[in-house]
């Protein structure tokens, strides 16, 4: 929890520009074109070099991007947890090959095994992903439509909040609302012209009350910056919809979580 933490903090301007970009809608192509860019593209990178980089400096967050790079190609990542999953793993496995060279080291030879190493691992990691990801889909497929239609037809549509919002803050929410709410609420609003599907995963209420909770610690404690800095991002998830700025918040601890 403390790595996807730190993975939001130090990358916060990434989503304060897109809490920015969001406020103007769809009214401009560019505005909107940018935004898509920064949402898929760039910041998932950025989050999987920063993770990376946690592990093994350098060689770590390259790892990361390059089985990023394979990720784009074949997959839509639907939340910023994958990205830092990713980043995890290669930052891992990076770390353990720099210690086995370290150990084993000829002099002389440090930047051939480093930086021929890494291709290699980063090349076999990309192919290893890209035989993993069907399978990965076909139980992302599989928690969409059987798991989320059984609840909703067994009248159970108020015990949603309890799946929905710790799943939120592992950076799922963009899989929860457009892999499964946004579909379920087109199709129920071309049937009945209305649809609760489609407020349930964009509530900002949760996320608005523990951004709050932690404003008045903050100026309680007279902690003006860190006061200043959750003001800022009261008003990034309330008004642009941001919700990952409280996330590192809840995962500070448990009891976070919980609420």
């Amino acid at each position: 929890m403390n790595i996807i933490s730190r993975a939001i903090i130090d990358n916060i301007p990434f989503f304060i520009i897109l809490g920015i970009l969001s406020l103007f809608g769809d009214k401009y192509e560019y505005i909107k074109s940018l935004r898509t860019i920064l949402a898929k593209f760039i910041i998932p990178s950025i989050m999987g070099y920063s993770t990376g980089n946690f592990f093994a400096k350098k060689y770590g967050g390259i790892a990361s991007v390059v089985v990023l790079a394979t990720t784009f190609h074949s997959y839509n990542l639907t939340s910023f947890l994958e990205p830092i999953i990713i980043g995890i793993i290669c930052g891992f496995i990076v770390k353990k090959y720099l210690e086995v060279v370290d150990n084993y080291k000829i002099e002389g030879t440090e930047m051939i095994f480093n930086n021929l190493g890494i291709s290699i691992i980063s090349i076999f990691i990309s192919f290893s992903v890209h035989i993993i990801l069907p399978y990965y889909t076909i139980i992302q497929n599989f928690i969409k439509k059987e798991i989320s239609t059984f609840l909703f037809n067994n009248h159970f549509l108020p015990l949603f909040a309890i799946f929905i919002e710790p799943l939120k803050v592992f950076f799922l929410n963009n899989l929860i609302n457009h892999s499964v709410f946004s579909v379920l609420g087109l199709m129920e609003l071309n049937d009945k012209g209305k649809s609760i599907f489609l407020l349930l995963e964009t509530n900002p209420g949760p996320g608005l009350g523990i951004l709050i909770f932690f404003y008045l610690k903050a100026r309680g404690n007279k902690n003006n910056q860190n006061s200043k800095e959750l003001l800022s991002n009261i008003f990034i998830q309330f008004f642009g919809g941001i919700h990952e700025v409280y996330f590192p918040y809840v995962l500070k601890s448990l009891k976070y979580l919980i609420a």
